[in-house]
């Protein structure tokens, strides 16, 4: 039980730190005026994994 509630914690704890660097993330957007479209970002990421496979 006492693990259960540790997960848990640590899960929370997680997931808060991911929504604020989004917010972050989102607050810097909009102060610089730079976006990425989420295509080549995903794009970016899937060469980025293709060449970590190849190694």
């Amino acid at each position: 039980m006492v693990q259960s509630l540790h997960a848990n914690i640590e899960r929370r704890r997680l997931q808060s730190e991911f929504i604020a660097r989004g917010l972050a993330s989102r607050d810097e957007a909009r102060k610089t005026g730079e976006y990425f479209d989420a295509e080549d970002v995903l794009r970016e990421l899937d060469n980025m994994l293709s060449l970590a496979e190849k190694k």
